[in-house]
């Protein structure tokens, strides 16, 4: 966070911009705060962290490390049939199942294209800060 921020924030500047961060929109400086929140959320996908962002967005109780193995199933098959989809989310509540499709949306738009998955982490974004 310091490197985003400046080195020469003190351990009260630190704290103070980690509270900012949860209120961001009421500040004048939002637009900083809020691409360091996407930023960050971004480099989360690919190491599956993010799972537990999207669930937090939603407001969902998920087992984040039943969501990463389906995930990872899913992501390593190469070709996902109707059958390895039932067969990976059949464990999976429908919290669980909503969490793991916008994940999988979000990995697979970070792999490809930076414009649509921009959009969509500012509308995940969007719906956590009101």
């Amino acid at each position: 966070m310091k490197e985003s921020f400046g080195q020469t924030l003190s351990q009260e500047d630190l704290i103070f911009t980690r509270a900012k961060l949860s209120v961001a929109r009421y500040f004048q400086d939002a637009n900083n705060y809020i691409n360091f929140i996407a930023n960050m959320f971004v480099e989360r996908i690919p190491t599956g962290k993010a799972i537990g962002d999207i669930a937090d967005v939603y407001g969902k109780i998920i087992d984040e490390e039943k969501v990463q193995t389906a995930a990872n199933t899913l992501l390593q098959s190469g070709q996902v049939t109707t059958q390895l989809l039932q067969q990976t989310t059949q464990n999976l509540s429908q919290d669980e199942r909503l969490i793991l499709a916008q994940y999988l949306s979000l990995f697979n738009l970070k792999r490809s294209e930076n414009a649509k998955l921009q959009e969509a982490v500012n509308g995940i974004l969007g719906q956590s800060l009101g």
